[in-house]
């Protein structure tokens, strides 16, 4: 969950919720996966899996520590060639302040960072369609830049 939607207001239902707490919680979706699963297998001691008994207030201040400390992100071995990949967004997410939310945010400036400037995000497409719409435009970035990454895992788990 976005940092963001983990604050006092947002839990007295004052922060509206928006595209960019998703590409949030994707990227923490992220770090929970690759840090706590092994082949399908859980791995509990992981710290991401500590967060799961924390409140709110408490699993907001855990992971904007591990955010600071995030190069020290253990992956499991299964996992990571996907983390290595996915560390990959950190940086356009900083850049454009998704972890020191609120924000008012730019669409088009989040995609522009993130895929470059040849494609644009709609943002005349309403919630569910625009999430998904950024995300088919990432896995295509991914699919051009990261090419030998995505066919060494199709290969490696046929």
């Amino acid at each position: 969950m976005a940092l963001d939607l983990l604050s006092e207001k947002a839990l007295a239902g004052e922060v509206e919720h928006d595209y960019c707490h998703e590409a949030e919680a994707f990227f923490w979706v992220g770090v929970y996966d690759t840090a706590c699963y092994d082949k399908g297998r859980t791995v509990d001691h992981a710290v991401p899996a500590q967060w799961n008994s924390l409140g709110a207030n408490e699993m907001r201040k855990n992971k904007r520590d591990y955010l600071s400390s995030l190069n020290n992100h253990i992956a499991t071995p299964s996992q990571k060639d996907v983390w290595e990949g996915l560390y990959l967004l950190k940086v356009p997410l900083t850049e454009r302040d998704i972890f020191e939310r609120p924000t008012k945010p730019n669409p088009l400036e989040l995609s522009v960072q993130l895929l470059g400037p040849k494609k644009s995000f709609d943002a005349s497409v309403r919630a569910p369609e625009a999430v998904r719409h950024h995300f088919l435009l990432a896995k295509d970035a991914a699919e051009k830049y990261y090419s030998s990454l995505l066919n060494k895992t199709s290969t490696s788990s046929s």
